[in-house]
């Protein structure tokens, strides 16, 4: 887990390469503030099946939010703890139906009430018991820890996804198609962006479901990269997913991550100003059926006469 600038890079067998970089924006740096975004990858495995968890969160950062870098430490930390519990295994799960109402609802249901007894338990330390006495002065603690929260769990068949605030999650397939599974929250005033910590959060949150299939690379990036780019839907953004996909195929995912850190700090600079963190899952292709019976017939084949082991 980590809220500065840096790498860290991971790689789960059965799943592929994952890693997340951070960089502290441009603007802060000049005004010597501290970088908002927050970030936490988990690679194990659920019922013997490989599994990458990944949560990314961007503190508001403004007066009224200003503890929100803490707020964004608690959502992640909080996410990956859901999220890598048997409840959350898409094997336990069962039906797709099923999936998206555990996925979907009762996540984020369930996230938003750990992160709001978090932020209380957090806010006696820092603000002092008598700070947090009234229902009043709980939800002004509260407000003051806001931030946007990007989760994704990638597992045997399924990729799960959900976001709420701004944010972007794309993945990139291996023919160059790019997916953006959660749609766009809609245009809300200003900067102003939805929040985990407002009093409705449970019905702001967003999240999609999608079959591993192909594979691809999934990407989760708070709003300071697509901003630099003019915005989460403009032509420029696409362009910058196509060319990173195309970079890793060429160059590999270690070279690529190895030079994000430099990337994202002109980005910053040239563009959005704000802080930026990436996640990228590189996601193998999910193994057909046909696959394995090959994989297991091979496996069988007598070393020395070049037959196949009858089993009867």
């Amino acid at each position: 887990m980590r809220s500065d600038c840096g790498i860290i890079p991971l790689r789960e067998a059965g799943i592929g390469w994952a890693f997340v970089c951070s960089c502290r924006g441009a603007s802060h740096r000049r005004t010597n503030r501290p970088c908002q975004d927050a970030s936490a990858l988990w690679a194990g495995s659920y019922l013997a099946e490989p599994s990458v968890v990944a949560a990314l969160a961007d503190g508001h950062g403004d007066r009224q939010h200003d503890l929100s870098h803490a707020g964004a430490l608690i959502a992640v930390r909080e996410a990956i703890h859901i999220l890598t519990s048997p409840r959350y295994s898409f094997e336990r799960v069962g039906s797709a139906t099923s999936a998206r109402e555990i996925f979907g609802g009762e996540f984020a249901a369930q996230m938003t009430l750990r992160w709001r007894e978090e932020v209380i338990e957090d806010a006696r330390v820092r603000l002092g018991p008598d700070a947090i006495q009234t229902e009043n002065g709980r939800e002004m603690a509260i407000r003051r820890y806001g931030t946007t929260l990007l989760t994704a769990s990638v597992q045997k068949d399924w990729i799960f996804t959900g976001r709420i605030g701004d944010g972007d999650i794309a993945l990139i397939r291996p023919d160059g198609r790019i997916e953006h599974p959660v749609p766009e929250e809609g245009v809300l005033l200003g900067n102003i962006t939805n929040s985990i910590s407002s009093r409705n959060a449970t019905t702001l949150w967003q999240s999609a479901i999608l079959p591993r299939e192909r594979g691809g690379l999934l990407l989760l990036a708070t709003d300071g990269l697509s901003d630099s780019f003019g915005g989460s839907e403009s032509p420029e953004f696409e362009v910058f997913l196509k060319s990173l996909g195309e970079r890793i195929g060429e160059y590999g995912i270690e070279r690529v991550a190895g030079s994000l850190p430099s990337w994202l700090a002109q980005y910053s600079e040239l563009g959005s100003g704000d802080d930026i963190t990436i996640a990228i899952v590189a996601i193998e292709p999910e193994r057909c059926t046909e696959e394995i019976e090959r994989n297991d017939r091979a496996k069988r084949r007598d070393p020395i006469e070049g037959g196949v082991i009858d089993d009867a």
